[in-house]
């Protein structure tokens, strides 16, 4: 009779954790769970779980095989088996029901995460709002820069003017003075006399 050789843990139960986390994390992240290949995949999952804890340590062969156990055990235990039947229209939402007025999910089905595509989009228009909120701020300060220029420029002009209208002023009145202090009895002209 042979006895059944067991297999000792290739972690401790809180690398366990971490393992589980690392993977969850990665396959779930929509930037990066499709769009990578499997060593892209498993060195992702490998530096994610060295970063949570703290050790550097070669886990793509030992997560492969672990993880094609978990798959298989778990496919055989708790996965129905397939049907011809059409999947129902009770399957939960993406995108809120705009017709029921209600934008919340209904909190007992889960909700499924956006795709890649979608996330993409989301982050480019993130950054062309940012970049058009930097660009307007931008111009804002260049405005108001501008225009305390242009208010600083009037100001300096009304002052010259102020300047230039005296020194008319002063002008004028020197040449009335002039006028005025003349001597009628020295004037030749004879229109003058008259």
């Amino acid at each position: 009779m042979t006895t059944a050789k067991s297999q000792t843990s290739n972690f401790t139960p809180t690398e366990d954790e971490h393992l589980a986390r690392s993977w969850s994390q990665v396959s779930q992240d929509p930037f990066t769970n499709n769009s990578q290949k499997r060593d892209a995949f498993w060195e992702t999952i490998t530096g994610t779980f060295n970063a949570c804890t703290g050790g550097s340590r070669k886990t793509k062969s030992l997560m492969n095989s672990k993880s094609q156990k978990n798959v298989a055990n778990t496919s055989t235990q708790s996965q129905p088996a397939p049907t011809s039947n059409p999947p129902s229209s009770n399957a939960p939402l993406s995108t809120p029901n705009l017709q029921n007025g209600t934008s919340e999910p209904n909190s007992k089905e889960p909700v499924r995460p956006i795709g890649i595509k979608r996330a993409k989009q989301q982050a480019a228009s993130e950054y062309a709002s940012k970049k058009k909120l930097q660009h307007l701020e931008k111009n804002a300060a260049k405005g108001q820069r501008q225009s305390k220029q242009m208010s600083e420029a009037n100001a300096i002009q009304t002052e010259t003017n102020k300047i230039q209208k005296r020194r008319a002023n002063a002008k004028q009145a020197l040449a009335n003075i002039k006028i005025m202090d003349k001597d009628l009895a020295t004037v030749t002209d004879e229109w003058l006399h008259e």
